[in-house]
């Protein structure tokens, strides 16, 4: 049985499988495609998702298998976190590294699945899949505005 507040205590490296993935806000920002900036480093949340991401709920459509059959999908890890500059601030998992609590939109915390699109703050408001894109004449992706830390060395 999973404590409901189990990442006030708990570091990211002490989580258990089912705490580490109860943490994620399923917000599908991390699924977007990105683009770094050559010259600054700075990384753009293209409105663009990866191919397995529902658009319109929002999730994974693949989640259990997600690494396996997508070679481009990151196995997010309390050691890797350090070193990705790819997840947005709001992330619940960089809010627990740097020892912030989870914003009150967090479903661990209102209950509320729904709470991230509502908030804003969710990719099945912000994209579309790239395989809904004309690509022959499709335009160009948008470059969204989203929050993230800055490229981390």
């Amino acid at each position: 049985m999973m404590r409901t507040d189990f990442w006030k205590s708990k570091s990211l490296e002490e989580m258990s499988p089912a705490e580490w993935d109860a943490l994620c806000d399923r917000c599908g920002l991390c699924c977007l495609v990105k683009h770094e900036d050559a010259d600054s480093g700075d990384i753009h949340f293209l409105s663009r998702s990866c191919p397995f991401l529902d658009t319109t709920g929002g999730l994974c459509l693949i989640y259990a298998d997600r690494h396996r059959l997508n070679p481009y999908c990151v196995e997010l890890s309390a050691d890797l976190l350090p070193h990705l500059n790819c997840l947005p601030d709001s992330c619940a998992y960089r809010q627990v590294e740097a020892g912030n609590d989870l914003p009150p939109w967090h479903h661990l915390v209102c209950a509320d699945a729904d709470a991230v699109p509502r908030a804003g703050n969710a990719a099945q408001i912000k994209s579309v899949s790239h395989l809904d894109v004309d690509l022959p004449g499709n335009s160009p992706a948008v470059v969204l505005h989203i929050s993230k830390s800055q490229p981390r060395k």
